[in-house]
C-alpha cells in the first residue's frame, strides 16, 4: 500500500495541483479554461480557490464508499503512529479549527490540505473497493473504464486527455492495484476537491 500511495501522491502533487498552491490564485470551476481537453486556470475571472472541508469528505466516504463511520483507518501507520483515523487525525490540516463545535476555519487551497485529502482518498479507495458493490458501482466495466467514477466524483465524463493521463498512471501501478490508484487520482483531483 505504501508504494501505491507514493506513486499516486507524487503523480498528483506534480500534475494535479499546479494551479492551487501558496501564493497563486485559482479560478472557480465556472471560469476554468480548457487546455488540451483538461481544466487548467487561465488568466481571466480569478477568484479564491477553496477545497471541500472535512465534513464534505466524510459525507463522500459514506455515500460513495459505503463507509459508515465517514472516516478511514490509517493504512500506513508509520506516517502518524499516534492516530488511528485519517480525517480525525488531520482536522487541523483540513481546515477545521474546532471539531467539537463543527467550526471550519479555513477552506482555502493549500499543498498540505491537498496532500492530506489525497491520503484520505487513497485509504478510502483501498478499503471501499474491497466491497464488490462499491467496486461494481465505481468501475462497472473494470478499472480501465473511468466514466462511472468520474460521474460519481466530478459529475461529468472524462475527456480524452484525462483518459490518456489515467491510462498512463494505470500502467505505472501493479495490475491488482490499478482500480485503487485510479479511484484515488479521480477522488482527490483538483476538480473533485473544489466541488461541493
Amino acid at each position: 500500500m505504501k508504494s501505491i500511495s507514493l506513486v499516486i501522491l507524487s503523480a498528483l502533487l506534480v500534475t494535479g495541483f499546479q494551479n492551487c498552491g501558496s501564493g497563486l490564485e485559482s479560478q472557480s470551476l465556472n471560469s476554468l479554461e480548457i487546455v488540451n481537453g483538461s481544466s487548467f486556470t487561465g488568466s481571466s475571472a480569478k477568484s479564491e480557490c477553496q477545497f471541500i472541508g472535512a465534513e464534505a469528505i466524510s459525507l463522500r466516504l459514506q455515500a460513495l464508499f459505503d463507509i459508515p463511520e465517514g472516516d478511514v483507518p490509517l493504512l500506513d501507520k508509520s506516517r502518524t503512529p499516534t492516530s488511528q483515523y485519517r480525517i480525525h487525525s488531520s482536522l487541523a490540516d483540513l481546515g477545521v479549527e474546532d471539531a467539537s463545535k463543527g467550526l471550519i476555519n479555513n477552506l482555502s487551497c493549500g499543498m498540505t490540505k491537498f496532500k492530506v485529502s489525497t491520503e484520505v482518498f487513497v485509504d478510502a479507495c483501498s478499503i471501499g473497493l474491497q466491497k464488490k458493490s462499491t467496486r461494481d458501482r465505481l468501475f462497472p466495466d473494470g478499472p480501465s473504464d473511468y466514466n462511472s467514477i468520474y460521474l460519481s466524483f466530478i459529475g461529468r465524463s472524462p475527456t480524452s486527455f484525462e483518459i490518456q493521463t489515467l491510462d498512463d498512471l494505470s500502467e505505472q501501478l501493479p495490475e491488482e492495484s490499478r482500480a485503487i490508484g485510479i479511484c484515488a487520482a479521480v477522488a482527490s483531483s483538483l476538480e473533485s476537491l473544489t466541488q461541493i
